[in-house]
């Protein structure tokens, strides 16, 4: 009687998997892929996203303009911006595009810029790309 309880554990925990494997090519059920639609933001939205961006951009400048501990502070105000921008826009808040903007308002962006590098490798890059 155990062994038999034994051998159809696998096979009920097999077709679990397979239920919660949802329809190919997705990874997620129906009901979460159909929740997860949402609709485009209108032109407003996106432009007022776009102003939150820009303005927690030039906010975090100045924390970021030499490295500093202060650069924390630059990363806050862009992650925070970010998140606002998702929140008008009216697209799901994703802590994954958050995070990317907070790392990347800590780097200190002006011994980048005074290296001289940027145009060079812009150049090449588009050069490579066929721009």
């Amino acid at each position: 009687m155990a062994q038999q309880e034994q051998q159809q554990q696998p096979r009920q925990l097999g077709r679990r998997f397979r239920l919660r494997g949802g329809v190919q090519g997705s990874g997620l059920p129906q009901r979460q892929r159909e929740a997860k639609k949402v609709e485009p933001p209108s032109l407003p939205r996106r432009a007022g996203a776009l102003g939150l961006r820009l303005g927690s951009t030039l906010a975090s400048a100045p924390f970021t303009l030499v490295p500093s501990p202060l650069n924390f502070v630059g990363g806050a105000i862009m992650g925070a911006g970010e998140g606002a921008a998702e929140l008008v826009e009216g697209t799901p808040l994703s802590p994954d595009r958050i995070a990317v903007e907070a790392v990347l308002g800590t780097i200190p962006m002006r011994p980048i810029i005074h290296s001289g590098k940027i145009l060079h490798s812009m150049f090449r890059s588009c050069a490579l790309s066929g721009f």
